[in-house]
């Protein structure tokens, strides 16, 4: 389908390929303001994950019929045989409730096999995840992979964010559309019904962080890489939102420097607590900021000044 103007709502979503993905944005007013939520590392079924900021955030994006974009690590999935950090007493109390309504109990006792009972552990995990977004299923955009679901489908060979995207679109009508653990993310911008500004954004859920920097110096590493007009990462939970150029010729021959943005999303679990103790805390990793960043698009107001039809700019939630 050829992506056109948004009508119905403000944004519409289409896919190109595993990776590759369009947000059209409504943008026709010189006042109109469009916003899309970046999300990253919620672990939505650890019992450290605030559940309550990710509801009120998810319920923001309700508000203003915005799109929201997941960047991996939806799902925890971390008490399973395969992760060393497994214990069971942070196994989250709503997925054995998960487990006993729908039956798994009486099938993980009738074959009473270490392989069932993890089958059941993540199909639980998937459910716990799907029914937290299924309030807010119809502002979700795009999912990608985090290292928690990847891991999950290397050890274990369950796909759990294949199972929840396909849930949320089939029992409560999400228009979400799977991605991979990096990929691109086109904005289209409409400024009448006919015009359009395109801005893409390159996401990439993460590899590791730098402790002294927090991975503000991937900045340079992936925009000599990787040609964008917005870089998203997550994974270490580090937060920064970082302003960039680039210095391109244009159609006229003439040079000029292009805005980029760089964003890393922090994501919603609190592995520092009160710092008694934990995995974070023995690795000596220090509290990090929750919560996500909303990315503003407008009409340029300046276009003397900034000579670009689309100014993006991001706000941390």
């Amino acid at each position: 389908m050829q992506p056109r103007c948004p009508t119905d709502r403000p944004w519409s979503i289409y896919e190109h390929g595993p990776n590759s993905h369009e947000i059209c944005l409504d943008l026709r007013g010189s006042d109109v303001e469009r916003r899309v939520l970046l999300v990253s590392d919620p672990h939505i079924d650890s019992k450290k994950c605030q559940r309550d900021l990710l509801r009120h955030h998810l319920g923001e994006a309700v508000e203003l019929d915005a799109p929201v974009c997941f960047n991996g690590d939806t799902a925890d999935a971390m008490q399973g045989k395969y992760d060393p950090r497994s214990r069971l007493q942070e196994v989250h109390p709503r997925i054995f409730d998960i487990i006993q309504e729908s039956g798994m109990e009486g099938e993980t006792s009738q074959h009473g096999s270490r392989a069932q009972e993890e089958a059941d552990y993540y199909d639980a995990v998937g459910m716990m995840v799907t029914e937290e977004l299924a309030p807010f299923a119809k502002q979700i955009a795009v999912m990608g992979y985090g290292n928690h679901e990847t891991a999950v489908l290397k050890k274990a060979n369950t796909n759990i964010l294949r199972d929840v995207s396909r849930d949320l679109r089939k029992d409560h009508g999400s228009p979400v559309r799977l991605g991979g653990y990096c990929g691109y993310i086109k904005f289209t911008c409409w400024t009448s019904k006919t015009q359009r500004h395109v801005l893409d954004m390159f996401y990439f859920h993460g590899a590791n962080g730098g402790v002294a920097t927090f991975g503000v110096l991937a900045v340079n590493r992936q925009q000599a890489s990787f040609d964008a007009d917005i870089y998203w990462t997550g994974h270490s939970h580090d937060t920064f939102s970082v302003p960039r150029s680039r210095v391109f010729r244009d159609r006229a021959n003439a040079i000029r420097a292009r805005p980029t943005l760089h964003v890393r999303t922090g994501g919603y679990k609190d592995d520092f607590g009160t710092g008694k103790m934990g995995w974070s805390v023995e690795r000596g990793h220090p509290p990090k900021p929750t919560g996500s960043y909303w990315l503003c698009f407008k009409q340029n107001p300046v276009p003397k000044s900034r000579p670009w039809p689309i100014h993006v700019a991001s706000l941390f939630a």
